[in-house]
Order: structure tokens, then sequence, then C-alpha cells
């Protein structure tokens, strides 16, 4: 580097920019103040009510109320308020708040929104369906009105219209991800599972979720793409270990039947009924896959469980007496056995209503009659599952209602009770 040598203070000071006399800074100061101000205030115009979301968002639940009912006239506390319990399954206190509120600002959308989906989580679908018929007229181009008005009329069995109303909401929001995973649930449920998995992609790549992995899942495994099935049952698993996710990811691991994934599903299924003690289908999974490693004796613990929920399980009885057989207990399956033939009768009824059914294509008077098949032999959680979807079609069925009704009763075949067994009911 040269070397330039030392520079005297006078030099160096004739250098730097000469400072703008007293007279001249004042103005310049203020026109500067004045243009943070301006900016402070174009902020604040344009992103004030997020921020004071946000502010109120971070307070605890019960201070969030607290401050709601010494500040009634904040619409936005008292919505956020609205939210918060909603979002923690208050749905009865959200709408005790929420709808006075509406009738003082009928014209805010988000609060007439959210206002009816508290009416309907409470029970009360009449003024939830008015609120957002109300949201829709006031704000057609607004697509959390038409989305939770889809949502609204999807679980009330209107899925035809439900469908109409979600491909409304992406054409004026194309990244409205949950819009295209409740898309891709109607097709998968429709078993167009090409077009699901379309629409779930779309689901996964905006708005990643446990629902939208787990339905990807279910597209994937039917249309017998099983490495994507498992990696995306594995993605809804660690987004949601819930019953119901082990459960898929157990099956599909099952599809690859080696030792290692056969005891990763054992585990899976182990945790489902951790879960849900009271599903029957994870019971009758574990067993089925305990049976399959050799494992009788665990076996028959989780079937004899598994007949203690549900008794009228009849192939549960079967499985139970050949798992007894393996381990060379003659007089118990021979007992449990016995219990099972008596119960044959109706498996082959079932049989033939779930038959009719499925050549059927799920036709209305089919469905019908195998809910009544399930309920006679005391099936009340397939029944439940066959109503339900039978609501989607026909909600308002002059049927529904007497057999929804049996389907939450106790069930009334008489059957045998299970032989003791102090091994089979070790824990």
């Amino acid at each position: 580097m040269p070397n330039i040598g030392p520079v005297r203070e006078s030099e160096m000071r004739r250098k730097l920019p000469a400072k703008p006399p007293p007279a001249a800074r004042g103005p310049r100061l203020l026109l500067l103040v004045l243009v943070l101000v301006s900016l402070a205030g174009l902020a604040f115009a344009l992103y004030g009510e997020d921020l004071q979301r946000w502010r109120y968002q971070r307070l605890p639940t019960e201070a969030l109320l607290l401050e709601t009912r010494s500040r009634p006239e904040d619409l936005l506390l008292s919505e956020t308020a609205g939210a918060r319990l909603l979002n923690a399954g208050r749905a009865l206190e959200a709408r005790d708040l929420l709808l006075p509120l509406v009738e003082r600002a009928p014209l805010r959308v988000s609060l007439v929104i959210l206002a009816g989906r508290a009416a309907w989580q409470a029970g009360d679908p009449e003024t939830a369906g008015s609120l957002l018929h109300r949201a829709v007229e006031q704000a057609p181009t607004n697509p959390d009105a038409r989305y939770w008005t889809a949502e609204f009329l999807y679980h009330r069995g209107y899925a035809g219209e439900a469908r109409s109303v979600f491909q409304e909401v992406v054409q004026l929001s194309p990244e409205y991800g949950q819009a295209w995973c409740r898309l891709g649930e109607i097709e998968l449920n429709d078993e167009h599972y090409e077009r699901a998995l379309e629409q779930l992609n779309r689901a996964e790549k905006l708005r990643p979720s446990a629902e939208s992995a787990g339905y990807r899942a279910a597209a994937l495994r039917a249309l017998g793409r099983v490495p994507e099935a498992k990696d995306a049952a594995r993605a809804a698993y660690h987004r949601g270990p819930t019953a119901e996710n082990a459960v898929l990811l157990g099956q599909i691991l099952q599809l690859t039947p080696d030792s290692r994934s056969l005891q990763e599903a054992q585990a899976l299924f182990r945790e489902a009924v951790r879960l849900n003690p009271q599903s029957v289908e994870s019971y009758k999974l574990l067993a089925i896959n305990q049976r399959s490693q050799g494992q009788h004796q665990e076996a028959v613990k989780t079937l004899r469980r598994m007949l203690r929920v549900a008794p009228a399980v009849s192939e549960g009885y079967l499985l139970l007496g050949q798992s007894y057989q393996a381990l060379g207990n003659k007089p118990l399956a021979d007992v449990v056995l016995r219990i099972y033939r008596t119960m044959e009768p109706q498996e082959t009824r079932v049989s033939r209503a779930e038959y009719q059914a499925n050549i059927s294509k799920g036709s209305l008077p089919a469905q019908l009659a195998l809910a009544r098949t399930y309920l006679d032999v005391g099936r009340q959680d397939l029944a439940r599952e066959v109503l339900g979807r039978v609501r989607r079609k026909s909600p308002e069925h002059p049927e529904m209602a007497a057999l929804l009704w049996r389907a939450e009763g106790p069930p009334t075949l008489k059957i045998p009770a299970l032989p003791a067994d102090p091994n089979g009911d070790a824990p």
C-alpha cells in the first residue's frame, strides 16, 4: 500500500462535507419527522388490526376473556376471544359471546363467519346456516365465507353441494389448501383415486397437514403405489399421532410383510388400542398381526379384550378359537368355537347384506338394509359407519333418526359369555 504520508487536521476538514448551518438543518429535521410519522400512520392503517390481533393472541385465555368483558366495544378483541374459545372446544361460550356482536356489527364478515361456526359447533345448525349464508351474500368473493359454508354443508350430509362450493373456493383462491384437501377427501370417498390424489397433492404443497397426508396415503394405497403410500402415512402419523393414523400406517406396512415391517406394524396397532380402547378394528388388526408371527397367547389376550368391548364380533370367536387350538387348549377352543357356530347364521346374513350393498354400488336402499342388519346382529359400530355415509347422501331420510337412535343404544342380540381364562385375561 503506498505511503500517503501524514495528513494535517486542517486538510482532513477541508475534505469532509461541510455541515449545514443550524437554520438549514431545522426544516430538514422537521421534514424527516413528518415523513416518519406519515410512514408510521400508513403502517398502522395497513397493519394496525393485524398488530392488535397479534397482541391479543399472545394473551392467556382467561386474561383475554377478562379484557373482553372490560372492553365490550372492541370487536377485534371479542372476535379473537371467540376464536380462542372455539378452538378450545368451548363452542357454547363462543356462541354466547359472538351472537350479540353480530347484531352490533352485521357487516363485519369475519365476525359473522366465526359466529356461524360457533353456532354450528354448539348444536344450533339453523342459526349457523343462516349466518354463513349471510356471510356469503355480504361478501360473495370472500373465500373464507364460502369455505365454511361448504364445510357446514359437507358435515350436514350434502356432499354434492359441498363439492360445488369447495370448487368455487379454489377458483376464488387457488392457494386455499384446506379446500383442496376436502375436495380430495370427497373424491376419495367416491373412489375416484387419481382425481383425489391430484387434489391432495395440491393440498400437501399448499398446506401440509396430518389430514392431507393421511388421505394421500389412502389414495396411493388404493392405486397400488405402496412405497409412496408408506411415506405419506408416516408423514400423517408424524404430524398427528392419532389412533386412526397409527392404524393406517400399520396396515400399509403390512403390505410388505417382512419381519421388521410386521413388528413395526404391531407396535402401531398397540398404540392405536392404547389411544382408543373402544376401537374394534385396532384390536382385530393387532390380533391378526400377532397370529401371523406365531404369538397366539398374546393374540388370545387381545381377542378377549376385543370381545369384551364388542361381544357381537363373530369373527373374533373364530380367531380366538383357532388361537386356542394353536396353543393346544382344546377345551377352551371347543367352547369358543361353539359360540361362533351359534353366531354363524348372523354372519351369513351380514355377508349377504354387505354383498348387496357392494353390487348396488352403495345405493340408498341397500345401505339402509345393511345398517339394519348390523343393528340386528349387535354391530352398532358398523351401523354407525354406514349411517354416516347415508347421511352424506340423504340427510333428511325419514328412517334416519330412528336408525341413529338404535345405533347409539346397547346391542339387543343375546350372546353366550366367554369361558373363564385367567391367563387370557392377564395384563
